[in-house]
């Protein structure tokens, strides 16, 4: 009885034992969401109107662009990409990278400091048209909306003072000339949508902003 008793231990403690369960892993990798919010206009080209980096990247007609997991755009100079993470109201760029043509430095200054602030930039917000990407400290970077009022304003810098009118009477707006060669002109504090105003030095508008 007693070598049966042994026996049965020896079998019961060599059978086979079940694999342990493998204890699932996070991925430390950031994941890209693919989406992009509807109030982004996906594949579409924002404009840039203005920013409070330094130099201002506003007069070279700076674009941004949205697409799955991508953004991409006209620099001063040169054509970037890179990928993006969007969250409700949240924007994290990385692999940001430009084509490499050279241009005068102070353009190549202000893409420098266009590229930085998009890379800085973690929120983001689109309210009338104008979409804003702001850090922890306040706004960077500010778009127009393609085919909005102020992208066709910001279209106006670098004409000759004639041809910017010109076209502001051919899409309808009022025209209102606020600065001449440094020279400040009388103007009321008033909100028009359908007014442009002009900034204007040697003849050629160096600013043009809706209001």
């Amino acid at each position: 009885m007693l070598l049966v008793v042994v026996l049965l231990a020896g079998c019961a403690s060599s059978a086979p034992q079940p694999a342990p369960t493998p204890t699932p892993t996070t991925s430390q990798t950031p994941t890209v969401q693919a989406s992009v919010p509807s109030e982004l206009l996906p594949d579409e080209d924002w404009l840039l109107v203005d920013a409070t980096v330094t130099p201002n990247p506003a007069s070279y007609r700076v674009t941004l662009t949205f697409s799955d997991g991508q953004v991409a755009g006209k620099g001063p100079v040169n054509q970037y990409s890179g990928q993006v993470s969007l969250g409700p109201g949240t924007i994290q760029t990385a692999g940001l990278a430009s084509t490499k043509m050279a241009g005068p430095p102070e353009r190549m200054a202000a893409e420098q400091a266009y590229l930085q602030a998009l890379q800085t930039a973690t929120i983001w917000e689109v309210g009338d048209e104008m979409l804003t990407l702001s850090d922890a400290t306040g706004p960077l970077l500010v778009y127009a909306a393609p085919d909005s009022a102020a992208a066709f304003a910001a279209s106006l810098v670098g004409l000759s003072a004639k041809q910017a009118k010109a076209q502001i009477v051919d899409e309808g707006y009022e025209v209102r000339v606020v600065s001449v060669d440094g020279d400040t002109r009388p103007a009321t504090m008033d909100y028009r949508p359908d007014r442009i105003n002009l900034t204007i030095v040697d003849g050629v508008v160096t600013k043009a902003t809706q209001g």
